[in-house]
């Protein structure tokens, strides 16, 4: 018998050091900008945005994400956890890919879901096979994923902050 594994799930981890000046830039983005409740389990989500007026960091997440087939930026947010604060599983429809630059180290909080878990839970526990994966990532680390996976971020467990900023990305139109 051979097996063959068929359709896997690309996530693209990029070590980086971190930009100067952006763990300030995001507590002053918490200071001025009021937040929402989405997937957010406690903590800080500012409102996701298109506007870059005050991002200043587009150019340094796209210079990172260079080798990435062609897409761009569509929307981001700022994340601010303190202990105990975290997100519930979810996806980000109407994009294509999602990426988390971390602006302090997440701890190995992210956690994806394997895509087929919901039909195929019995077959990949009796295979041995990861049913969930979780990224240790640190500071300037940029990860980007398809936007459908499942993901999550486990409740921070440190007395320090957790921040990074989310952005969504989805194909050029066409001109």
């Amino acid at each position: 018998m051979t097996l063959h594994e068929l359709f896997p799930t690309p996530v693209w981890h990029f070590p980086g050091d971190l930009a100067d000046g952006a763990y300030d830039w995001a507590l002053e983005i918490q200071k001025n900008t009021e937040g929402v409740r989405l997937s957010n389990l406690g903590g800080y989500q500012s409102k996701s945005t298109h506007d870059w007026t005050y991002m200043n960091y587009d150019q340094h997440i796209i210079k990172r994400l260079d080798s990435l087939p062609r897409f761009h930026i569509s929307n981001w947010w700022v994340n601010i956890n303190k202990k105990g604060h975290g997100n519930f599983p979810h996806t980000h429809p109407d994009s294509v890919l999602s990426g988390v630059w971390y602006i302090t180290d997440n701890y190995g909080s992210i956690e994806f879901q394997h895509p087929l878990i919901h039909d195929r839970y019995g077959i990949l526990n009796d295979m041995g096979e990861e049913t969930c994966r979780r990224f240790n990532c640190t500071a300037g680390d940029i990860l980007v994923f398809p936007s459908d996976v499942v993901h999550q971020v486990a409740p921070h467990t440190e007395d320090n902050l957790r921040i990074s900023v989310s952005f969504n990305m989805v194909a050029p139109t066409p001109v």
